[in-house]
């Protein structure tokens, strides 16, 4: 190792993980691998390897949707880290991130019917396995271990959408009168460290050791983990509480939201002051901000209030991990209706409302441009070791279909997806994630025997240092996985499930909107007599939208 001392800061990381609904499975992957490149580079550094010695903390942890679950597994990972998976383990993995989003959460527990119905359906889907994964998530066994390259301080930041709302309200100068309006775009914070002290004053704040916990801040943290997720209409819908302890201010009045270089608008919750509790109901964060990078940024920023971006100077970055970069393709046969019906204006309307609130090219330029080392993006990317693209859907990635749900129905799909995360990282970290050499992070580097074996050529032809180093298990190679298939004897059983969930929510639904018992029988009578072409038309569109990503077998 070289004897000049390392460089005094380490290279903060902010990690950005996009709303991704089955897609989470990649999201893990790329996590795992993450994960086994730091831990591999600090038992070398540990054993005084001669590897390079400058430091990484990750420092941010935002996601929305199944991004935000993710986040909630990274910090239990940090905390009780198991054995990455390189392989299929089979049905029994003790490796959360691969356990959570391939062997899970399918579509057989989705169309169950453990969910209570005497107050009528929550949900199109069963989410009682949503219950039981967010519980055990985060539950471990000792002492959290102490984790070098994680910050002193780690923010974790998920996104909801609150259907309550908070109010705000802005002056204007020679009036009494002030504008009103209400943001529905919410996000729990939470703040860890060693003695649960440090963060900024909105943060919820945790002790490493209270993770896992049923109650308080703690207890808050798998809550909000099934509410970010929760899609609309498809998942339950989820309840958070603020217990606002009286006398003191409430989260949202400590957390202004900023309209401008240089005004923030303040919280306004008129004279009766803030409800204690505060409590509200939420649904998938995606709906309101799927890719909370704004978040991250801030958190990664702190008092200084911005990232440097040349590549000579950046000392911070956010890692988005994205399965969905490419957005929603435009119909191409689409013709505007000339009296649209009631229901294709409401979900014509829903799916403007969603994709508008995604709208954010000033955000995510910035990923783009080779010029800007604070934000860099990893996304699928199905292709060869000679770089050329092979069979698989345009997306690169298996669970892209039906809108993203088509991972639910085949473990096959999740693992594949699961597995191109793990080989996708490892190409990003060899390629993508460097510096050049003349950043002040590689001064430790000087005089190394070991130096210039790192060092690659980039865009400009500068020279290149890797920010994360592939050491140990994570410089073996890994190989593209086979593009899955369904088999109609899958496809089968789905079909039957959705018969069995069908009666299920029919019945619940009946039940408790009818009050009379004739009405009942008849309602029930005439769901069942429906049930077999609902069924069938689904399966058709399964084995349509399968068929066109090439996912049919």
């Amino acid at each position: 190792m070289s004897t000049t001392a390392p460089a005094a800061a380490p290279f903060e990381l902010g990690l950005v993980m996009a709303g991704a609904v089955s897609a989470g499975a990649y999201t893990a992957g790329v996590l795992d691998f993450l994960y086994l490149a730091l831990d591999e580079w600090q038992a070398a550094l540990a054993r005084g390897e001669p590897v390079p010695d400058h430091r990484v903390q990750l420092r941010v942890v935002t996601g929305a949707s199944a991004g935000g679950i993710c986040g909630a597994i990274a910090l239990s990972e940090i905390a009780w880290r198991s054995e990455p998976v390189a392989a299929d383990p089979g049905p029994r993995c003790a490796n959360r991130f691969f356990d959570t989003w391939v062997n899970r959460i399918d579509i057989s527990a989705l169309l169950g019917s453990s969910d209570a119905m005497d107050q009528g359906p929550r949900a199109l889907l069963d989410c009682s396995v949503l219950d039981e994964v967010a519980t055990s998530v985060l539950q471990g066994s000792g002492l959290p271990r102490q984790v070098p390259w994680v910050a002193p301080q780690l923010d974790l930041l998920m996104t909801v959408t609150n259907l309550r709302g908070v109010p705000y309200s802005l002056g204007f100068q020679g009036s009494t009168q002030r504008d009103g309006m209400v943001s529905h775009a919410d996000h729990v914070h939470w703040s860890l460290s060693a003695d649960g002290q440090a963060g900024p004053p909105a943060a919820l704040r945790l002790r490493w050791d209270q993770l896992g916990q049923s109650t308080g801040a703690a207890g808050l943290m798998p809550v909000a983990a099934l509410a970010t997720a929760a899609f609309p209409v498809a998942l339950q819908p989820r309840v958070l509480r603020y217990d606002f302890a009286p006398g003191r201010p409430d989260l949202y009045s400590l957390r202004p939201l900023s309209v401008g270089d240089a005004n923030e608008m303040a919280c306004d919750w008129g004279p009766a002051g803030p409800p204690r509790p505060y409590e509200f109901l939420c649904v998938d964060g995606g709906v309101m901000n799927n890719e909370p990078l704004e978040l991250a940024r801030r958190c990664l920023a702190g008092a200084q209030g911005y990232n440097p971006r040349p590549g000579e100077l950046a000392t911070r970055a956010l890692l988005m991990i994205d399965p969905f970069p490419e957005g929603e393709a435009l119909a191409p046969d689409y013709s505007a209706p000339a009296q649209a019906d009631l229901l294709a204006t409401g979900f014509g309307l829903f799916s403007a409302l969603i994709q508008q609130s995604r709208f954010k090219p000033e955000e995510l330029a910035l990923a783009s441009d080779p010029e800007v080392f604070s934000r860099f993006l990893i996304s699928p990317v199905r292709k060869d070791n000679q770089g050329q693209a092979v069979r698989g859907s345009a997306s690169g990635i298996a669970s892209a279909a039906l809108g993203g749900f088509a991972g639910f129905l085949d473990r096959g799909l999740r693992l594949h997806d699961f597995l191109l995360g793990r080989r996708n990282a490892q190409q990003f970290l060899r390629a993508h994630l460097d510096l050049p050499a003349v950043n002040p992070l590689f001064d430790s580097w000087s005089g190394a025997a070991w130096a210039s074996g790192w060092q690659h050529e980039g865009v400009h032809g500068e020279a290149m240092l890797p920010i994360i180093p592939l050491l140990g298990r994570a410089a073996l190679p890994i190989a593209l996985p086979d593009w899955p298939q369904v088999g109609r004897a899958r496809l089968a059983e789905v079909g039957d499930a959705l018969g069995h969930r069908y009666q299920h929510v029919t019945h619940g639904a009946i039940g408790h909107y009818i009050p009379s018992w004739l009405g009942r029988v008849a309602a029930k009578l005439l769901a069942a007599s429906q049930r077999d072409a609902v069924v069938a038309k689904l399966g058709q569109v399964l084995q349509t939208e399968l068929g066109k990503a090439d996912l049919l077998g």
